[in-house]
């Protein structure tokens, strides 16, 4: 599947507006995120110095495709 680069920017951004990743100190961070026809699903992890956050986003996809 070619996705425009401006669509997965703006599901970047939406990954930077996540309640966790907002609420929790951070320093980088890692999603993976898979998408098909009526699926959606993502995790990622956290990480600040040594500590390590596992983290969901809940993402309204459908806004982009």
């Amino acid at each position: 599947m070619n996705i425009p680069n401006e669509k997965l920017i703006n599901i970047v951004l939406l990954f930077l507006e996540c309640k966790k990743v907002k609420e929790n100190p951070w320093t980088e961070l890692a999603f993976v995120f898979e998408f098909d026809e009526g699926h959606v699903s993502n995790s990622g992890y956290l990480y600040n110095g040594d500590a390590i956050r596992p983290a969901t986003a809940k993402l309204k996809i459908h806004l982009f495709f």
